[in-house]
């Protein structure tokens, strides 16, 4: 068992040697223990992909992508996890709401906070946060014991605590037998790994970490003690491991840019010998002729060198006409999205670029989403904003909700016109707003979206008599044509599962 760090700077190559090493392991045997790489929950889809699409490869049973989360979940569904049901996080801000409204007499601070829009979803982060750091009720009770023993107790720390410590012991009591928080699920996989199971003698890569929390390090010492080799990928310079603690202090406050991920490296290294794991020496990227990300961009390359560095720039200086970076300003935000929105059409239309090879990134995309949406739909410029959002009202999602809905209420109306309102049905929203309009005003439910013969539903203008303009019938043959179309795009999902029995 051997633990072996992957160090350089940003660009230098770090998750490509890590997917190379995958690659060469499951070109050689696709049998064989598990490949593990561990990275952030957000970039599990993209280092996947690249994974996937490697020529050659053809698939792969062996090499796992996973977050830190996710491992528990493989790892629990070998030799069983929580027996309780989770309860998520609709459930939790609903329990806390409860929680603050029951106790709200007891309450220092939180019972006026709690009717502030957001409070409550704080609330719940900071819970999470405190799973996550490994801070329990009992350390909590010890720092609200110190505050009053130094006469501080009505401070507003001490207030904080004292409503903390009621809000989390009610929260225990609740899920008590009940539920099972999915915030402890890292707290309870270090025993689940040292049962049997497929990571047992695995070899693990770690990448795209700069710090760990609490659970997190414990997971990798288990991780340390089952697999045969983990090798730890951090963006960190190869010569800071030589460096002492005085020469690291040379940034404004006595922090260098690296002393969070030197922590991060002498932490995991005292692990490694807890566990009396073999250390191997460094892989020090980039190697002696390696390219690295900005070997063709000399001033991006200076900039990565330089930008958080004080006195002069590292390195020589790049040509001036090189235009590989260029700063700009702009009066508010509006006028940046609009400088970003020129730039990328003349990029485009005089350069060769594709839209697809261009990204913005900005720090906090708060103020920018709108903008970027609005501006980048006038200028015609095609995008994709990568923000989190509620997977229940993602069209594909809600296509396949409307359509079971359609099996279970036996075609009724509204999950019919849900389904084609979905955009992935063969008509357009004209169409399908026309549609609606019809089996609104003539009341149509049911199975007689099937029938074979077409509707015949005509408005009354009198008793007796009906409106036969040539509007109304290419209305009603429109209609039809329509019903027709949507009818068939369900009637065999339907009857498929109609067919299909509950084992």
């Amino acid at each position: 068992m051997a633990v072996q760090f992957i160090l350089g700077r940003a660009g230098s190559g770090k998750t490509h040697l890590c997917l190379e090493s995958i690659r060469e392991e499951l070109k050689l045997s696709q049998r064989g223990p598990a490949l593990v790489l561990l990275v952030p929950e957000q970039a599990t889809y993209q280092v996947e992909r690249a994974l996937v699409t490697t020529p050659g490869l053809g698939g792969y049973a062996r090499a796992f992508v996973l977050s830190f989360r996710r491992l528990a979940y493989q790892v629990f569904l070998e030799t069983g996890g929580p027996c309780l049901p989770p309860l998520e996080s609709a459930g939790k801000q609903m329990v806390l709401r409860a929680i603050l409204k029951n106790r709200e007499a007891d309450l220092k601070i939180f019972g006026e906070s709690a009717r502030r829009p957001g409070f409550v979803e704080r609330l719940a982060a900071t819970l999470t946060e405190f799973r996550a750091y490994s801070q329990s009720l009992d350390r909590l009770r010890v720092a609200r014991t110190a505050l009053e023993n130094s006469g501080e107790a009505d401070s507003l720390l001490g207030r904080k605590l004292h409503d903390l410590l009621i809000v989390i012991e009610e929260f225990d009591h609740f899920l008590a037998e009940r539920y099972t928080d999915p915030d402890t699920y890292l707290d309870l996989l270090p025993k689940a790994l040292q049962r049997r199971n497929e990571f047992q003698g695995s070899q693990i890569w770690v990448d795209g970490f700069a710090s760990f929390t609490g659970q997190e390090e414990r997971v990798l010492d288990a991780l340390m003690q089952v697999a045969n080799e983990v090798r730890v990928a951090l963006c960190l310079d190869p010569a800071e491991i030589d460096n002492t603690v005085d020469e690291l202090a040379a940034g404004p406050g006595g922090l260098s840019m690296f002393s969070l991920l030197r922590d991060t490296f002498d932490r995991l290294t005292g692990l490694a010998r807890q566990n009396r794991q073999v250390i191997r020496p460094p892989v020090k990227l980039p190697a002696e002729n390696q390219p690295t990300r900005f070997s063709t961009t000399p001033a991006l390359d200076l900039l990565e060198l330089s930008l958080f560095r004080d006195g002069e720039p590292a390195g020589d200086m790049p040509p001036p006409s090189t235009g590989a970076v260029t700063l700009s300003a702009a009066n508010d935000q509006r006028g940046e999205v609009r400088q970003v929105a020129a730039e990328i059409l003349r990029l485009c239309r005089e350069k060769g670029y594709r839209f697809r090879e261009i990204a913005v990134i900005a720090r906090d995309l708060t103020g920018y989403e709108s903008l970027i949406e609005t501006i980048f739909t006038d200028y015609e410029i095609p995008h994709f904003i990568d923000v989190r959002r509620d997977v229940a009202h993602h069209p594909a999602v809600e296509l396949i909700r409307s359509a079971l809905a359609v099996t279970v209420h036996q075609w009724r109306s509204a999950d019919v016109i849900r389904f084609a309102k979905t955009d992935l049905a063969p008509l357009d929203r004209g169409q399908v707003d026309a549609l609606e309009n019809y089996v609104l005003a003539h009341g149509i439910e049911g199975r007689i979206w099937l029938d074979d013969s077409p509707w015949t539903f005509r408005r009354r203008l009198s008793l007796g008599e009906d409106s036969e303009s040539e509007e109304d019938e290419a209305l009603l043959a429109r209609v039809n044509e329509w019903r027709t179309a949507l009818a068939g795009s369900l009637r065999a999902f339907v009857e498929a599962i109609a067919r299909k029995k509950t084992t």
